[in-house]
């Protein structure tokens, strides 16, 4: 609800509307450790991956002996973490249990990342998680047509979008906007090549069932990230133009729109 405290509307106190960025303080802590309370109260998933999760915290991510059993949720709460490397832990823990609990418990875990995401914009948090992994707030449309093409059923356009939003994450120290373009645009060409078996975008363009005007605006997108100023694909020639958060977020958007509008297309014509 939009609820305005009396202390604020009265100037008691400063208002919290801005956003909270680079940081996460106790409250967006205590957030994040609720949604997966939820999972666990409210769901009963967590029984289901608990006995492994520690294990390979430990042994994959903290590089530990095998027997060094460690549970990410309490190894975040220790001190000396920057506010990033807790992120990296939290998003490390969503993407595990994507991977591993059964496709009975998905929705769940999709419903409880929906709540935060709520919590985040009632507490002005700066980012969203989307496929377990944060990024910079964008609108609620844009979320939606991204996680929409991460569920199209081709595993490399999963993994494509999944790289160009962990390259510009709140965890990278320093975001890498140039690969972070050419993993869109990648997950754009994967898909066109699975469904044309063509060797290269630019020759399977020229296959799909297009308007000339869509297909002539994703032939420029691609040409864009071939551009020598930008070396989103290629060696960065001329360095006087590089990418920024607001392209490669725009690019991301653009090819996510694109590979949804194909999967539309290719579902009418089978």
């Amino acid at each position: 609800m939009g609820y305005k405290p009396f202390s604020n509307r009265n100037r008691y106190v400063s208002s919290d509307d801005c956003l909270i960025t680079e940081s996460l303080p106790s409250h967006i802590m205590n957030s994040i450790h609720n949604c997966f309370t939820d999972l666990f109260v409210k769901y009963n998933i967590w029984p289901s991956y608990y006995p492994n999760i520690e294990k390979d915290f430990a042994r994959y991510y903290l590089n530990l002996r095998i027997g060094n059993d460690i549970n990410p949720l309490q190894y975040v709460d220790i001190d000396g973490l920057e506010w990033y490397e807790r992120i990296d832990i939290f998003e490390w823990t969503f993407i595990y249990l994507y991977d591993n609990l059964g496709a009975e418990y998905i929705e769940s875990l999709n419903q409880c990342i929906m709540n935060l995401n709520k919590e985040f914009e009632r507490l002005h948090y700066a980012y969203r998680v989307i496929a377990g992994l944060f990024i910079e707030v964008i609108s609620t449309s844009e979320l939606l047509a991204i996680d929409d093409a991460l569920s199209v059923p081709d595993a490399n356009v999963k993994t494509h979008l999944q790289q160009a939003i962990r390259l510009i994450s709140p965890s990278q120290i320093t975001p890498d906007y140039r690969n972070s373009i050419k993993e869109s645009i990648s997950a754009v060409e994967a898909y066109c090549r699975d469904l044309t078996h063509e060797s290269t975008l630019d020759r399977a363009i020229p296959k799909l069932s297009l308007h000339p005007q869509i297909r002539q605006s994703i032939f420029d997108l691609y040409c864009y990230t071939n551009d020598k100023k930008s070396g989103a694909r290629h060696a960065w020639m001329d360095q006087t133009n590089p990418p920024t958060h607001d392209e490669a977020i725009f690019i991301l958007v653009s090819a996510s729109n694109f590979v949804n509008y194909l999967t539309k297309l290719h579902s009418k014509s089978v």
